[in-house]
């Protein structure tokens, strides 16, 4: 390619078919690519200018351009002409990196097809899910691959949509106006700011890659667990309890960089609520995207805080307790020191004490399993009775190895499953790499 059959000969002596030597070449060929071939150069303005009797550029700065998306089914076609054609008019390539997406498949990742009865219409989805929810689902896939459409997709991110609507609109209540960064940022504030700032670094390291999915992952299980779930209603307790320059300062900068974090993906929703909080008459998508703030923080300590909080709350789900249901004491084994009062607010907390050493904790065996895979062909017979001895307890662990019923089986023969539990008084809660005692009520 290309092949102009008015000059080029034909590429056999004869046709194969029915030996016939005498060709007519076609005079009637259009190249359906000839105009979407050049459209780097339509966009930038290219045209014969009279005056000068050369080609021009209206907009030389957006050629060549930085990147062209395409599909991987038109390679040989559009992307090929578009190279070829423009680069022969201006002696440049048109873009710098090509970045080749996937086809959106059906549901059972066969090909849309009209025969086949399984084309999906996109008009009819956005009648059905805000096209942010179509944004957020399309970014699910990784560079080249197919994705298959899964309304469950659109419908996790229409809960996004309300969760970032939602939040926003609590952020707006609880820190109505702006502040300046005070001088004694509280350590749950510099933890959050420092966390954030770790993820505006991954995001946009991932967005450079193209790797749009696990960038919008990271983003959204930040922002809703962390943020939502654990700091915002911390932040709310303390603004609930009074003014609160520090708790108002972190809700608003983390928010407004969330917006625009949010804004590739949620294009809409964030545009939205970015002007009617913070630039009515500006734009998320012009605005300068987020640098980390270079805030230190105790990164330990606060993820420790935070596991202790989630392990708290779990507690009073499983013993159906409200949220808001008070906890007469907890001791908590773990680097917490400058959250006490984070935790104690926000789990309703009446005594929290740090202890200085980890409570005393047992490692009890809880099940031994055998692999029948080994111990039938070595033991065959003599296989209930090893199972009798273990149901029993009559056996011993030894270097790695089980005593059991006169016999000594290696370690590969069975498997241990261990259980950590606490001897004293209370029940014992594990939250990351800290341990929390909840006292008895």
């Amino acid at each position: 390619l290309p092949v102009d059959p008015l000059s080029d000969d034909p590429p056999v002596d004869s046709c194969p078919e029915c030996g016939n030597d005498e060709f007519v070449p076609e005079n009637d060929v259009f190249d359906t690519w000839a105009t979407s071939s050049l459209t780097p150069l339509i966009n930038a303005g290219w045209d014969w200018d009279e005056e000068s009797e050369e080609f021009t550029m209206e907009h030389p700065e957006i050629y060549p351009m930085d990147l062209r998306p395409q599909g991987h089914d038109i390679i040989s076609f559009w992307l090929f002409h578009t190279v070829i054609k423009c680069y022969e008019h201006t002696g440049e390539v048109p873009f710098d990196t090509t970045m080749i997406n996937g086809m959106v498949l059906d549901e059972n990742r066969e090909k849309m097809s009209k025969s086949k009865g399984n084309v999906v219409d996109p008009d009819a989805v956005l009648d059905e899910y805000p096209v942010d929810a179509a944004r957020f689902w399309a970014a699910g896939s990784a560079i080249g691959d197919d994705l298959p459409y899964q309304e469950k997709g659109l419908r996790a991110g229409e809960k996004l949509i309300r969760k970032l609507w939602n939040a926003s609109k609590l952020v707006d209540s609880l820190a109505p106006e702006s502040v300046d960064r005070p001088d004694d940022l509280a350590a749950l504030d510099r933890w959050l700011l420092a966390e954030l700032d770790a993820e505006i670094e991954a995001a946009t390291d991932l967005l450079a890659d193209r790797e749009f999915s696990k960038a919008r992952d990271g983003l959204r299980t930040f922002f809703w667990n962390t943020f939502c779930d654990d700091y915002l209603e911390i932040a709310k307790q303390r603004l609930d309890e009074g003014g609160d320059r520090s708790a108002v300062y972190t809700l608003r900068t983390a928010h407004k960089r969330f917006l625009k974090l949010f804004a590739p993906l949620l294009a809409h929703v964030t545009e939205e609520l970015y002007r009617d909080m913070y630039d009515a008459d500006g734009s998320v998508h012009q605005a300068a995207w987020p640098e980390p703030l270079g805030i230190d923080a105790d990164s330990a300590g606060g993820t420790a805080a935070m596991a202790v909080v989630g392990a708290l709350r779990k507690y009073k789900s499983d013993q159906q307790l409200p949220l808001n249901a008070e906890l007469s004491a907890i001791e908590v084994y773990g680097p917490i020191d400058g959250f006490e009062d984070d935790i104690r607010g926000v789990m309703h907390v009446n005594e929290l004490t740090v202890l200085d050493s980890e409570p005393e904790i047992e490692s009890v065996i809880t099940d031994i399993s055998l692999d029948y895979s080994k111990v039938g062909p070595e033991y065959g017979s003599r296989v209930p009775d090893l199972e009798d001895g273990i149901e029993a307890g009559e056996y011993d662990l030894a270097d790695d190895e089980l005593h059991v019923a006169g016999e000594e089986l290696g370690p590969d023969f069975f498997a241990v499953e261990r259980e950590r539990r606490y001897a004293g008084a209370g029940e014992m809660l594990e939250a990351g790499d800290a341990i929390v005692i909840v006292g008895d009520a």
